[in-house]
């Protein structure tokens, strides 16, 4: 729907028909938000977050490929290793309120 808003589609009913997933049972709802409330300046400013999610996929995606080759030579060490159990304080109450004691109030 955003695809189509950047390239200048502006029909609203044609707009919610676009709709994915969960928004497929709600297009009639759609079809108000869609009418005349999409301004050039709005398709530029969307264009250029679309543009930016796009980057940031293939960063992420440049360095999960990277560490995926990193770990190789650790896979079988690491697949043998039965995982750490973690263990949490029962309470709050057993945590510390200060990491250290109180310092001496007077230093003369």
């Amino acid at each position: 729907m955003l695809e189509a808003l950047t390239k200048g589609a502006r029909n609203p009913g044609l707009l919610a028909g676009t709709a994915q997933g969960a928004l497929r049972s709600k297009i009639a709802a759609l079809v108000d938000p869609l009418t005349g409330r999409f301004k050039p300046h709005h398709a530029f400013m969307a264009r250029l977050h679309l543009d930016q999610i796009d980057a940031h996929t293939r960063v992420i995606d440049a360095l999960t490929a990277r560490i995926e080759k990193a770990m190789v030579p650790f896979r079988d060490a690491t697949s043998s290793q039965p995982e750490a159990e973690v263990t949490r304080p029962s309470s709050p109450s057993s945590i510390p309120s200060s990491p250290r004691p109180d310092p001496p109030r007077f230093l003369y």
